[in-house]
Formats: C-alpha cells, structure tokens, sequence
C-alpha cells in the first residue's frame, strides 16, 4: 500500500470517529450506514470518474465497553492494515507502537 493511501485512510478515519460516524477519503463523497449499504462519488463531469475503478477497505471498527448509560466507545485498527498504518504513524508523527492501537492514537 502506497503511503498516499495510507495518508488517506488516516485522515478518514479520524475524521470519521471524531464525528462518530463512517467516512471515505472523498470531499465530494457521501455515505449511507443503514439499510442497503452505498457509497456515492460525485463530480463536476463524468470523465473525472469515468475509468477509474474504486476499491473499500475496512480499516477500522468500533470496540464499545461497558452497558448503558456508561458505554465508552474506542477505534480498533483491523489487523490486515494495522502494520502499515504503524509504519505510516511512525514516519510523520510521534507514534511509537508502546503508544497502542495506532488508529485510535491518530484520533486522539
């Protein structure tokens, strides 16, 4: 995985858990959580997306503890991405793996 796509996913995912909801590294992108799952690209003219094919990753799930009304939630890297994502954090930040999961680190 290329560090730009991991640059991304980083940053999509941290936007996503601070506005508690799911996210995808697009500005001009929508996404719908209930019901029948679909992702919608939006662009100025249908050459910007005509050709390109587009792949979802899963890079990160919520972990909930605790019952109600005292539920913490917290992100959980999945583990097919997690070493990359380590080795990105690592590179451009103060991320050190002691720091645990480094998603969930990013969001903070």
């Amino acid at each position: 995985m290329r560090l730009k796509n991991i640059t991304a996913m980083v940053a999509a995912i941290a936007t996503a858990a601070s506005l508690g909801t799911v996210a995808v590294a697009s500005a001009d992108a929508q996404t719908v959580t209930t019901g029948d799952a679909t992702i919608t690209l939006n662009a100025q003219t249908a050459g910007q997306l005509t050709g390109h094919t587009f792949k979802a990753v899963k890079i990160a799930s919520y972990d909930v503890y605790g019952t109600e009304p005292n539920q913490s939630v917290t992100l959980r890297t999945e583990d097919d991405v997690k070493a990359e994502v380590v080795k990105y954090l690592t590179a451009t930040s103060h991320y050190a793996e002691t720091d645990g999961d480094p998603l969930a680190w990013a969001q903070q």
